[in-house]
């Protein structure tokens, strides 16, 4: 249905204005199109952790079972005030991970690592920080400059550190051989 409404409003010819100000309302048959306050990915749901705050981080935080998203475009009428959108402004994002002792202790003098996202199989550097929560619990946070578009309608993400990677020079075993050899001397 909402494909069908956006199809029909293209097919019309009618452009929006793009300023990030808000301008007068345009509209179409029964159909009011407003402008955003700002510019930015729209996304149509929200699920409650829009404001997070660190401090008040627990395990309960990670439990995806009690996880509900509320779609916002379900909604014939809406009360004015009533959120119809988010919008995201900013590439800066983070994720944030339970860690064991074992991991703290890993991890503590490390300030990048990089992070392996499994939906998608892309590698990313992250700047860590590691939290603690007022039940003594540690967290890190991931705090990374891009690709929020990529993963912005996921709340809960699949990741693997990739903390164990060496780099070096590959050469073939066919370019090793054994020969014999004469060194000559400088005075020669």
């Amino acid at each position: 249905k909402y494909e069908i409404n956006g199809k029909l409003l293209q097919s019309t010819g009618i452009t929006l204005p793009s300023q990030t100000v808000r301008t007068e309302n345009i509209t179409v048959g029964n159909q009011t199109i407003g402008t955003a306050t700002s510019d930015g990915l729209v996304l149509y749901s929200i699920d409650g952790y829009e404001y997070f705050d660190v401090n008040t981080i627990s395990a309960q935080s990670f439990n995806s079972k009690n996880y509900k998203l509320t779609n916002l475009k379900t909604k014939e009428r809406v009360d004015a005030g009533t959120p119809i959108y988010r919008i995201i402004n900013d590439e800066n994002w983070s994720i944030y991970i339970p860690l064991s002792d074992k991991q703290v202790i890993q991890l503590a003098d490390r300030s990048t690592i990089r992070v392996k996202f499994l939906k998608d199989d892309v590698t990313q550097n992250a700047n860590i920080v590691i939290h603690t929560s007022s039940d003594g619990s540690y967290y890190a946070e991931l705090k990374f400059s891009s690709g929020v578009i990529r993963y912005s309608s996921d709340r809960f993400i699949d990741l693997e550190l990739v903390t164990n990677t060496t780099s070096g020079l590959k050469i073939p075993i066919s370019a090793i051989v054994k020969k014999q050899f004469y060194t000559i001397p400088v005075s020669f």
